[in-house]
């Protein structure tokens, strides 16, 4: 029984190392990719066409949420991008 622990010991040891060497290649990966200019975070909610596609429909006067229905998710977040402001104006809201 002793013996078996020891084992279980050693495999804990060799994959908590595993995990370790695992986490430093990612850390130094994402540094080289952020010194090389790459984009290493989550991509935007929303594409800049798709933005611009939904301020030329709230101009032409469509409706809210009519202008977004199809294009993206309804959130302050989103319409923040949209409108350049903290949420979504009380104007707006239904």
């Amino acid at each position: 029984m002793g013996s078996a622990i020891l084992i279980a010991q050693v495999c804990s040891f060799a994959a908590q190392v595993e995990r370790q060497a695992i986490a430093r290649r990612t850390r130094a990966g994402l540094e080289r990719a952020r010194v090389e200019g790459k984009r290493v975070d989550r991509p935007p909610a929303l594409t800049e066409k798709t933005l611009t596609a939904v301020r030329q429909d709230l101009a032409e006067g469509m409706p809210w949420p009519a202008g977004t229905t199809f294009r993206a998710p309804r959130s302050s977040a989103i319409w923040s991008q949209v409108l350049g402001t903290g949420g979504i104006p009380s104007l707006l809201q239904s």
